[in-house]
């Protein structure tokens, strides 16, 4: 938003009466799944930031924690969503994943049960695995060369995690 020559507690107040916006708020929009795009819900974080910068004196503490905030939330982006305003799934934008962003990582028990169950896999069903993986969690596999490949398991989905249990499942089914 631009600041304009009134005081600043006025353009505050008119800004903030006419999008105001809280982490409590996002959360909730989040629980509910009323964002259907990322950038509906970046736009809502970054709404907050913006309003606390408008809002509060320059200098003052909430203003630079907003100024903090802002930065580390781009910096999560960028690591969290390397693929953000590179690709579009669709024309109004990415579509979030089911459970992308609405619980956290997946726990780390759950990981490792992963990780032994992918340890079992022949070489491939192992190409299946990680083609799955590189369909619904972009990002998380980093390649090394032709030989060798990085999974950050930590960063998988839930959306991804159901297609790869229900994955192990049918094998297990083919192979019984």
């Amino acid at each position: 938003p631009q600041r304009s020559t009134q005081s600043r507690s006025s353009a505050a107040s008119d800004v903030y009466k006419r999008q105001p916006m809280d982490l409590s708020t996002v959360r909730r929009r989040l629980k509910e799944r009323r964002y259907k795009f990322v950038e509906e819900c970046l736009t809502d974080i970054q709404l907050i930031w913006d309003n606390c910068k408008i809002y509060n004196q320059e200098g003052s503490p909430i203003y630079l924690l907003a100024t903090r905030l802002e930065k580390l939330t781009k910096k999560a982006v960028r690591k969290h969503l390397p693929f953000f305003g590179q690709q579009r799934h669709t024309e109004r934008g990415t579509k979030l994943a089911d459970d992308d962003f609405m619980d956290g990582t997946i726990p780390f028990e759950e990981q490792i049960r992963l990780c032994q169950k992918a340890k079992m896999l022949t070489d491939d069903q192992l190409e299946a695995f990680l083609k799955i993986i590189i369909q619904h969690s972009h990002g998380v596999v980093q390649e090394h060369g032709k030989e060798k490949m990085t999974i950050s398991v930590e960063n998988i989905s839930y959306n991804t995690l159901d297609k790869l249990n229900d994955y192990l499942r049918s094998i297990s089914l083919e192979n019984e």
